[in-house]
């Protein structure tokens, strides 16, 4: 039987896709957010289209795709995207663009490995956004919802990037223009900074000129106090503000790679780290794969969480086991789910089935809604 989801949990699911990005949030009011699109053998999206999009709530189930920032690993499955485009159809398309000077990204400093599948795709990328309308927004609530939820953008607009980071510096220039998104659902919170640099995040948590914020509540009648929230710069809570909360799970930025750890992003955090951090990474196998941030696999990097995970045996019996972790990795072929619920703290899964993550769902959370 094909169920609809009803509980008003968040379900986040971040993709194995080696060392790329695919994150899909869903929302308790049954639609939900993507972050990001890269693919490996495995396509999130397909997956997503197979097992999870009958359950969400019809019709136009996806609030917002967010395209962090125009790197190959980070959209790769573009080209999936626009062939089911009608099934998809998200309300709010948001990635960096060219259709306003004050937000130009310079497209000769975008770096991607050459070859006519790159440009296949990134010709896709800018045709996506080139009849959707400005500014850069977050969803509007539904009229019925009424969740204890929030979220938000943060980014540095391209110009102010390209002040920032010289001509020889490309790479650091393209990643540092990923939109930074931040989720809040009751007490527990998620951070999601795609590859942004460590420079780019000081430079964004000090509000520089040029620091964007976009922020939506769950709420309808909370939202109506604070109308234009969604897509304008106002008087949102900064990123820095947000944080002194606390931080309950962290995607390493730039899939944990020892150049994106961020000392600056860690002093922001009350208490001085989040309680987990997920890394979305590939096995190292050669000279130049570089190496994560050790910190992050530390008690000096987490509080620590309960996980649970799957695991094999010396006989390749499977069998889960619960363990707290300061980190977790889909390095070993896992994919991750995180359940935030209305109270008490998340719920971790790491299976290298991801049909093996929407049972968990269904047998755990959706059996008795």
């Amino acid at each position: 039987m094909r169920m609809k989801w009803n509980s008003s949990n968040t379900y986040i699911f971040l993709f194995n896709v080696n060392r790329g990005l695919s994150i899909f949030i869903r929302l308790p009011n049954n639609k939900a957010i993507i972050y990001d699109v890269g693919k490996s053998e495995f396509q999130p999206l397909s997956f997503i289209k197979n097992h999870i999009f009958y359950k969400l709530k019809t019709p136009k189930p996806i609030k917002q795709i967010i395209l962090s920032h125009p790197h190959l690993d980070h959209i790769a499955e573009l080209k999936y995207l626009k062939k089911k485009w009608s099934l998809f159809s998200p309300s709010l398309l948001t990635c960096p663009h060219d259709k306003s000077n004050d937000e130009k990204v310079n497209w000769k400093r975008i770096n991607n490995p050459d070859g006519e599948e790159t440009k296949k795709i990134l010709k896709i990328y800018r045709r996506l956004y080139e009849k959707r309308c400005l500014p850069l927004q977050c969803p509007y609530p539904d009229e019925q919802d009424q969740y204890d939820v929030e979220f938000g953008l943060f980014y540095i607009k391209p110009p102010i990037c390209e002040k920032l980071f010289p001509p020889q510096k490309n790479q650091e220039y393209t990643n540092s223009l990923s939109l930074v998104f931040w989720y809040r659902h009751g007490k527990n919170t998620i951070l999601i900074p795609g590859d942004i640099t460590p420079k780019a995040m000081e430079y964004l948590l000090k509000e520089e000129n040029g620091v964007e914020k976009r922020f939506s509540i769950l709420n309808s009648k909370e939202m109506r106090k604070f109308e234009n929230w969604h897509k304008k710069n106002l008087n949102q809570p900064s990123l820095k503000e947000l944080l002194k909360n606390g931080l309950t799970i962290l995607v390493a930025p730039h899939h944990g790679l020892e150049s994106g750890f961020s000392k600056e992003l860690y002093e922001a955090i009350k208490g001085g780290k989040p309680d987990l951090v997920l890394i979305s990474e590939k096995r190292h196998t050669g000279q130049n794969d570089g190496q994560v941030a050790p910190n992050y696999q530390l008690s000096e990097g987490a509080n620590g969480l309960i996980v649970n995970i799957e695991k094999v045996d010396n006989s390749g019996k499977i069998y889960t086991e619960e363990e707290e972790r300061y980190s977790l990795s889909t390095r070993n072929n896992h994919h991750i789910l995180v359940v935030f619920k209305n109270s008490g703290k998340p719920e971790v899964y790491a299976r290298k089935d991801p049909k093996k993550l929407i049972k968990i769902i269904e047998s755990s959370y959706e059996s008795s809604s």
